[in-house]
């Protein structure tokens, strides 16, 4: 199975939001990822499939605002 691997600056731009949003969705467990190296310095990296299931969360969690007698 192949898995297409994007930067935490690709994956913002992808979703056209702020690389200290996708850190901090990294950090709440929200975006998981691949870690290269140790410390501060380390490489990170996101599955594209991960991306796809954080915003079709998203996705469901901006219907149920929208939910009858609310």
């Amino acid at each position: 199975m192949e898995h297409e691997f994007l930067t935490i600056n690709e994956v913002a731009d992808l979703l056209r939001v702020s690389e200290s949003t996708i850190r901090s969705y990294i950090r709440n467990g929200q975006l998981p990822c691949l870690k290269l190296g140790k410390g501060r310095s380390a490489a990170v990296r996101i599955r594209r499939s991960d991306i796809d299931a954080l915003v079709s969360r998203k996705g469901d969690d901006d219907n149920e605002d929208d939910s009858p007698g609310q």
